[in-house]
């Protein structure tokens, strides 16, 4: 047996107008047929039947209980279990680690309790805590970032690489004050 790990990427469509939707997807057909396609919106089984026509990989992810939609195996249902665990005050919270492929962008402050693992990227414009460790990539561009542990991966902090050997396990608070780095145990 032969096995290699591979990333997941995918493009997203939140589709409104089915004619605009299979024209994009044939202008860009080529570039698509490296991606999986998630599929919600107004997603009907003329769009469903275009995207099998194309031999595309594509999941309709309407409903709480995923489809999956790949050539023969249509209909065939599969249970998702999202990586973010609920939304509140405008913060994401995830209690489970971020595996190699997933990728969180987002201008919502970020609170994880959990690893961000080698390959795992997260992106946000507002404030950000972790802590556990990280082990992928990770940039913050808020006021501040409490950060525990940097392991194998990168933080960059409002444009700053922040240096790993500062987060050993104690949990820092990062700001900028009068444009210099200040990095603070709490």
């Amino acid at each position: 047996m032969n096995v290699k790990q591979k990333n997941l990427r995918v493009f997203e469509f939140d589709i409104d107008v089915k004619e605009d939707f299979i024209d994009y997807v044939n202008r860009n057909l080529i570039l698509l047929k490296k991606f999986m396609l998630f599929v919600k919106g107004n997603v009907t089984g003329e769009i469903l039947d275009f995207l099998e026509s194309k031999s595309l990989l594509f999941i309709d992810i309407r409903e709480k209980d995923l489809t999956t939609l790949m050539g023969s195996s249509k209909g065939i249902k599969t249970k998702v279990e999202p990586e973010i665990k609920y939304v509140k005050n405008q913060k994401l919270i995830f209690t489970k680690p971020l595996r190699s492929g997933e990728e969180v962008i987002t201008a919502e402050d970020v609170v994880s309790f959990a690893r961000i693992n080698s390959g795992a990227k997260v992106k946000t414009e507002g404030n950000g805590e972790f802590f556990d460790k990280i082990d992928g990539f990770l940039e913050v561009n808020g006021e501040y970032l409490i950060l525990k542990e940097i392991n194998k991966g990168e933080v960059v902090f409002n444009g700053e690489v922040l240096d790993k050997k500062v987060f050993n396990g104690i949990i820092k608070r990062v700001t900028f004050v009068n444009r210099a780095l200040e990095i603070k145990e709490l």
